[in-house]
């Protein structure tokens, strides 16, 4: 069944996805893509543009070109990385990555968000590997240190977001930040990356798998 599928969704993707993406999705006038489109596929400018997703398409991109996938991906993973550098990374005169951009192009909420660092890794992780660019891994190196700093825990792992929305931690940040470090090794080779996503794999291991395995069977779950 799963094999079926493949063919006509290969095709979607190269013929369908990433060309209109490219092009409608593309926000030619303020730069990167569009945060949404309407149901009618128009964009939709009336909203905040988030890290996040500029962080995702830029990996699209630059995956779609290591592939063959799509003949413009390398200018548009070229636009996209220049405008998630110059329009989110310090942009307000602090370090890190600010979480949206105002319609006007302003900071819609300066908020630094583990999710949206991790997604600003995985692209910048992907770009390095489509055009070995090491200033890109001077950037991911700077958020790393960025995420120490300022969102580390001392219970290890990271807060979600500073300031804090609430007193939780969630997994998915960390889930997404072990991706691209992963992502960075691959890109790299370098062990530094490997080292610090041991130690995101032994926070799951030790405080959020084995929780819930230990629920699952009846008893208590650790704390």
């Amino acid at each position: 069944m799963l094999r079926s599928a493949l063919v006509p969704m290969l095709a979607w993707m190269k013929d369908k996805a990433l060309p209109f993406w490219g092009t409608v999705g593309a926000d030619h006038i303020r730069g990167g893509f569009h945060e949404r489109l309407d149901l009618q596929g128009r964009p939709i400018l009336d909203v905040p543009k988030r890290l996040m997703v500029q962080g995702r398409q830029l990996y699209v991109y630059c995956h779609a070109g290591l592939l063959g996938w799509h003949s413009d991906a390398g200018r548009l993973a070229d636009a996209c990385v220049e405008y998630m550098v110059t329009s989110f990374y310090g942009r307000d005169g602090n370090p890190g990555w600010v979480h949206s951009l105002a319609p006007n192009g302003g900071i819609a909420s300066p908020r630094r968000d583990t999710y949206a660092h991790a997604f600003a890794l995985l692209g910048l992780a992907w770009y390095y590997r489509l055009r070995r660019d090491s200033q890109v891994l001077k950037i991911a190196d700077e958020t790393l240190e960025f995420l120490d700093h300022v969102l580390a825990s001392d219970q290890g792992g990271y807060l979600d977001a500073v300031p804090p929305p609430d007193a939780i931690r969630r997994q998915n940040p960390h889930m997404h930040l072990l991706e691209s470090l992963i992502a960075l090794y691959e890109a790299s080779r370098d062990v530094k990356y490997l080292a610090r996503g041991a130690g995101i794999f032994a926070l799951f291991s030790t405080s959020i798998w084995l929780p819930l395995r230990i629920s699952n069977r009846g008893a208590r779950p650790a704390t």
